[in-house]
């Protein structure tokens, strides 16, 4: 069963002729899902892939609770959080200054996975960190943007809120 916002969505409702529309059917589920199990397993990847040239396979992997248990979680976490960034893009629809605060949650988001890595970094990845995950977040971030932008017009959208004021 869709969830109301997203069955709202799939038949294109706007209060406003000038405001985008999405076109086709939206479930907010199973592109939420997608949308974290993508990110995630790019991440992922990443992770392993730098490890694995720094010389210290899952090293990482291991210092966060170990391959599985930091995998599970890794995944888990992604798919919240896309099943939340998609809720927020179909909710931008209709109001668009929910795509500005998608814009401010990025970029706190960045801010506190800054701090996160130099936290673990001083406490058990070293500066490796600062590549394999500051930059990790920076590579998942900018691909939930683009997975998102190619199916919600969100750029439109931060234009109506900025005309809007």
């Amino acid at each position: 069963m869709a969830h109301p916002i997203a069955q709202s969505i799939s038949i294109g409702v706007a209060s406003s002729p000038a405001r985008n529309t999405l076109v086709g059917h939206h479930d907010l589920y199973p592109e939420g899902i997608q949308l974290g199990l993508t990110v995630g397993a790019v991440t992922w990847i990443w992770m392993v892939v730098v490890d694995i040239v720094a010389g210290q396979p899952f090293h990482i992997f291991n210092a966060m609770g170990g391959v599985v248990t930091f995998s599970i979680a890794h995944l888990l976490l992604n798919v919240v959080f896309g099943i939340a960034l998609v809720y927020a893009a179909h909710g931008a629809v209709t109001e668009n200054s929910i795509a500005v605060a998608l814009v401010f949650g990025a970029i706190m988001f960045e801010i506190g996975f800054a701090f996160i890595t130099t936290l673990l970094s001083n406490l058990v990845l070293g500066n490796l960190a600062w590549f394999e995950l500051f930059l990790g977040s920076v590579i998942g971030t900018s691909l939930t943007i683009f997975l998102l932008a190619r199916r919600h017009p969100l750029f439109e959208q931060l234009m109506w809120a900025e005309v809007e004021g």
